[in-house]
């Protein structure tokens, strides 16, 4: 083998290799291109029956842009996941925050407080911490990529999904690159029957059973 051939391997092989933290599996870097290999940039958001936005989407965009969180519903030029509910026992909401870099991935965890009326938010406290997972990047975005997270229906679209089933708290995802951006939320089960009967709730709710395993996530 060619000593320039020899190099290439090995260039591709610490590419894709789990050995690194911040290493990119092949498998989830295949599926971030076909999330983002779209002709035309696309928004893929829940409507009403007007056409126009989810009022649930309007409400977290408003909330989003008071706290101050770039705007990633017009594109973004890398490639992020954005969770927002409630990961711990306390009172806040919480974002978290992930995003693939120049083939690094990095998380940051938000948590704050807020007073709302109507769409204006107000008394707004926040802090940050800049996270890792305790298994690894590898291990941490394959298991999340495993349910789905990229292309789970939002609630109301879940077929057979009743809306006066009773529900508890809820958590919102959004997910942008260059060219595609998608917005889908859920209210979690306060039993595990509505969970068993549906699989896109059971796989959110493994998506915060993967996060909160991987995160020290605790109020103070």
């Amino acid at each position: 083998m060619s000593k320039l051939k020899l190099l290439s391997v090995l260039f591709l092989s610490s590419l894709f290799s789990c050995n690194s933290d911040n290493c990119l599996n092949k498998s989830e870097l295949s599926s971030i291109e076909k999330f983002n290999k779209i002709s035309v940039f696309t928004k893929d958001i829940p409507l009403r029956k007007s056409g126009e936005p989810d009022y649930v989407y309007q409400d977290t965009k408003n909330a989003m842009d008071s706290l101050g969180f770039e705007k990633i519903d017009s594109g973004y030029k890398n490639f992020q996941i954005r969770i927002l509910g409630s990961f711990d026992s306390s009172e806040t909401s919480q974002v978290l925050s992930i995003k693939l870099i120049d083939k690094t991935w990095e998380a940051k965890y938000y948590r704050f407080l807020l007073n709302s009326e109507g769409s204006r938010y107000k008394n707004i406290k926040i802090d940050s911490l800049n996270i890792s997972p305790k298994t690894g990047w590898c291990i941490f975005i394959h298991d999340l990529f495993s349910q789905n997270i990229l292309y789970l229906p939002t609630i109301d679209e879940v077929p057979g999904f009743m809306s006066s089933m009773t529900h508890g708290s809820y958590v919102f995802f959004e997910i942008a690159s260059g060219n595609h951006y998608r917005f889908y939320y859920y209210q979690l089960p306060i039993n595990t029957e509505d969970e068993k009967q549906f699989e896109e709730l059971h796989k959110v709710s493994e998506i915060l059973k993967i996060i909160k395993s991987n995160f020290n996530l605790k109020s103070s």
